[in-house]
């Protein structure tokens, strides 16, 4: 508690609280990425009163687990909740006694601890969890621990780690900051990703279960997105609004149509989603048609790309180009579009590829007449995602 007194301290007398949009608290053995961890703030109103960290717990005979900002991670104010915490933790520091009994959980860090309770006490105020703690952070006691699994997190995503720790000295630490510097390489990596947006649960060892997120923090992720992402969400929330996915066109249930008499269908119909946004995208896009693309190759993009791909460019309408961190919804547009009529029987088979792929098309193709095409296949190379929720 003297600590924070000395530091709340030192922001009266370098003009107030309100120089300071956030207040951390970081351990010296820990590498804090601060432009990412800025930007994770930047979806909160320092205004309204946080108190952020990984909750870890501490546990007293009779009692519901306390959760705490984990020591290695970090504490986190906003600034309105500061000009409060000042007079909480005058209070505490003043009727409580110097000897404090600490639980099991607590060991280490009970300044900590005593912050968190004392906030607790006085305000009803908890710590929140605030990102994903598994994907946001790497935190072991043990120096070769963190090392370990911080050469085990993804290169591409090293970039929107938050706090690593514990490191044991400066030569790990420096290690550390500049391969998380070199991930940055791959742009466009969102770091809020759809496991920080959902209304997901963790459970401790003795089966006390909470919410991952307070509900305002949740919502406050969710909206953290561009704004063009957003626009898209909302108008295709709209527009699906209603409609029943185990009906109509495209359920399991339905069957395809007919094809129209005296047509066929082409054998491998290969889309791949490209970009005018830049020139590389362009090259990679006449690259790939120049090389292994055949007539029923299409270059799927809301504008035209080149004249050299114009005769195989798809136009899709309802495309958006919302850059590598949603891809995603690029592949449902597509998909969805290629359950129109025109579309619903002109091929075989539908493959989506990417332009910067090599792609041995009769090889595919002589493989695929294995297959009865009228059968349901979805085919690829299986990978795992892990999500929150355990699934895999």
């Amino acid at each position: 508690l003297h600590f924070w007194q000395h530091v709340l301290t030192l922001l009266e007398e370098g003009g107030g609280s309100g120089r300071c949009e956030w207040l951390m608290k970081a351990p010296v053995s820990s590498y804090v990425n601060a432009p990412t961890l800025e930007r994770r703030l930047g979806c909160f109103n320092a205004s309204d009163s946080y108190y952020l960290g990984v909750p870890t717990a501490a546990y007293s005979p009779g009692l519901d687990p306390f959760m705490f900002p984990s020591e290695k991670s970090g504490s986190i104010m906003s600034r309105g909740i500061l000009d409060k915490v000042n007079a909480w933790n005058n209070y505490c520091l003043k009727s409580w006694a110097s000897t404090m009994e600490t639980p099991y959980g607590a060991e280490g860090f009970i300044e900590d601890y005593a912050f968190a309770l004392c906030l607790n006490d006085l305000g009803g105020v908890t710590a929140s969890n605030y990102a994903d703690m598994e994907a946001s952070f790497v935190l072991f006691e043990r120096p070769q621990q963190t090392l370990k699994a911080f050469e085990n997190h993804p290169d591409t995503v090293k970039q929107c780690l938050l706090v690593v720790g514990k490191l044991d000295n400066i030569e790990q630490v420096r290690h550390v900051h500049d391969r998380v510097l070199w991930s940055g390489w791959h742009e466009s990596i969102p770091c809020i990703g759809e496991s920080q947006m959902g209304k997901f649960s963790i459970t401790d060892s003795y089966g006390n279960k909470k919410p991952y997120y307070d509900e305002r923090i949740r919502l406050a992720l969710y909206y953290c997105k561009s704004p063009e992402f957003m626009h898209l969400e909302q108008s295709l929330s709209a527009r699906l609004d209603g409609i029943d996915p185990r009906s109509g066109q495209g359920s399991l249930k339905e069957l395809a149509p007919e094809p129209t008499p005296g047509t066929s269908r082409r054998h491998l119909c290969i889309f791949v989603p490209s970009s005018p946004r830049k020139q590389k995208f362009i090259d990679a896009a006449e690259a790939a048609w120049r090389i292994w693309g055949t007539n029923d190759t299409f270059f799927v993009s809301k504008a035209p790309l080149s004249p050299l791909l114009d005769p195989q460019t798809f136009l899709l309408d309802a495309d958006v180009d919302t850059d590598y961190a949603h891809l995603p919804v690029r592949t449902f547009l597509l998909f969805e579009a290629l359950g129109r009529p025109e579309w619903v029987n002109a091929c075989d088979w539908y493959m989506k590829a990417d332009a910067d792929s090599f792609l041995n098309v009769p090889l595919i193709e002589q493989r695929l007449r294995c297959f009865d095409p009228g059968q349901h296949w979805f085919l690829g190379v299986p990978q795992v995602a892990h999500s929150s929720t355990g699934r895999s």
